[in-house]
């Protein structure tokens, strides 16, 4: 500990050897637990960027298919009412 005087207190500067530190040890290097092994869900950013693309693909080609999809029922409805007021037309020339 260290005392301070009011007055002074924006002047004083603490050093290292103001704290006690008796038995503290700093392992090196100073790095956190490897995210990667210890969390099965974390995704470093990089892969994360790329599961990101590869979900836009897979949602691009998904409505892709919705539309195509779409477009052959439609056409399934429509047709045979087409085909048949272009048959009566014809007819009636």
């Amino acid at each position: 500990m260290i005392y301070v005087e009011s007055v002074s207190m924006r002047e004083q500067i603490l050093r290292p050897i103001d704290f006690p530190h008796n038995g503290f040890e700093i392992p090196y290097p100073l790095e956190g637990p490897n995210e990667e092994q210890d969390d099965p869900s974390y995704l470093p950013p990089e892969m994360l960027v790329l599961l990101r693309t590869k979900q836009q693909g897979i949602d691009a080609i998904n409505s892709s298919c919705r539309h195509a999809e779409n477009f052959l029922e439609n056409l399934t409805v429509s047709l045979p009412n087409v085909l048949e007021r272009e048959a009566s037309a014809w007819s009636k020339k």
